[in-house]
């Protein structure tokens, strides 16, 4: 993840840098990420504005310093525009608000790229960052675990929280 972060912002593609650590950080699903506006990276907090998840669920999804790094990024090079999702593309010379097909559009070119740096293919899309999210914060071997000192990872009940689930099962 953070090998294909560093090669997204090589290439200045700051937006899709955003998108992989919010979703590495978050551990948020494609609909989840999709509405996620700019404003929360204007103020100074960890957390998006409120999203409608899975069976109707309203939460905010969270993300630390390797997202706002990105955003920081991404926001500086999209300049002032009136559009309020954190998501965009350019159409005709015209941006407008991106969406879910879009955001499991830039995933699948995200896949090629990993493909290249890697020099094999290999089965990556969005929700893979859910699933790499989860066990890394589990295991302890997300960079948030590193930057909060903790080795042994995260304990079930708080993955629970940050997948946004019910219950533990």
């Amino acid at each position: 993840v953070l090998k294909l972060r560093d090669e997204l912002i090589k290439r200045t593609d700051y937006q899709k840098a955003t998108l992989l650590m919010l979703a590495y950080d978050s551990a948020g699903r494609k609909a989840e990420l999709a509405q996620v506006k700019k404003q929360s990276f204007l103020e100074n907090k960890n957390n998006t504005n409120k999203v409608i998840g899975k069976r109707k669920k309203i939460f905010s999804l969270v993300y630390f310093s390797g997202t706002k790094d990105c955003a920081k990024l991404w926001l500086e090079q999209r300049g002032d525009d009136e559009l309020e999702s954190l998501w965009v593309h350019n159409y005709g010379g015209t941006l407008h608000e991106a969406n879910s097909e879009d955001i499991y559009s830039w995933f699948m070119d995200m896949r090629e790229l990993l493909a290249k740096l890697e020099g094999e293919e290999m089965d990556f899309n969005v929700h893979s960052m859910r699933h790499s999210s989860l066990e890394n914060y589990s295991k302890g071997t997300h960079y948030v675990c590193r930057e909060l000192g903790m080795t042994k990872g995260f304990p079930i009940e708080k993955l629970k929280l940050v997948a946004n689930h019910e219950n533990i099962d």
